[in-house]
């Protein structure tokens, strides 16, 4: 079997980097097959981001990296949602999403973490929050109506 990591050669600066190829499954969309190159400045770091792959492949829990942003993903979901949902559903859904938009939707989805999730919850709960149709803030406590 072929060495899977390819030493490089120098580059302008003198370095020598590592570099390997794993197939990253199929596209759903085209069907074609998918590769993921990775280049590292140490054999050491490539062998274990080659071992870490491969193990994560073969237990089939493997995610190859993708671009789509927190915006983009809400855009398909509210799409697929909407087949299901009655037009004022997906109005207010839309209008809930646009919150967690302006906060996080720039935010690569694989890259969305707690912290980000906790620091939008902060966020919302300390003056983020949108005013009900009522014209009125959040309310706390209880009211009494007379």
């Amino acid at each position: 079997m072929l060495e899977p990591i390819k030493k490089l050669p120098p580059n302008a600066k003198g370095q020598v980097r590592y570099r390997f190829v794993v197939d990253a499954g199929t596209d759903p969309e085209t069907g074609k097959r998918k590769q993921l190159r990775r280049t590292f400045n140490t054999l050491r770091e490539a062998k274990a981001e080659y071992a870490r792959i491969t193990r994560k492949r073969h237990e089939g829990t493997f995610v190859p990296p993708n671009k789509i942003t927190v915006n983009e993903w809400l855009d398909q979901w509210l799409v697929m949602k909407a087949e299901d949902l009655e037009p004022t559903t997906v109005y207010n859904y839309r209008v809930t999403l646009d919150r967690v938009r302006g906060k996080l939707g720039n935010v690569r989805l694989q890259e969305l973490t707690e912290d980000h999730v906790m620091a939008w919850m902060q966020w919302a709960l300390q003056g983020g929050a949108v005013c009900g149709a009522g014209g009125r803030g959040p309310v706390s406590g209880s009211r009494r109506l007379t």
